[in-house]
């Protein structure tokens, strides 16, 4: 749905990307628990409200909690760095 809402935006459709974040909103049954899910149902908002100039809209936004995503390679090993602290 993020990339539909992606293209929709990019062919100035922008009433059916705002129809398809509406509906989402009204989802019931979906977990920001999973990084995908969690990351696609904060882009979408964001894109709509960006692409459309809506800035009072996204000056509103507010992000769902997710998890946050920590690379390996970036926080594993013996030396940790204090961005990689939760």
């Amino acid at each position: 749905m993020d990339y539909l809402i992606y293209t929709y935006l990019q062919e100035g459709r922008a009433d059916e990307a705002a129809r398809d974040v509406s509906d989402l909103k009204g989802m019931t049954g979906i977990s920001g628990a999973s990084f995908k899910i969690g990351y696609a149902g904060n882009a979408m908002p964001v894109r709509l409200a960006i692409e459309t100039r809506d800035w009072a809209t996204a000056a509103q936004l507010t992000p769902t909690p997710s998890p946050r995503r920590r690379s390996r390679r970036s926080c594993g090993g013996r030396a940790r760095s204090a961005s990689c602290v939760p």
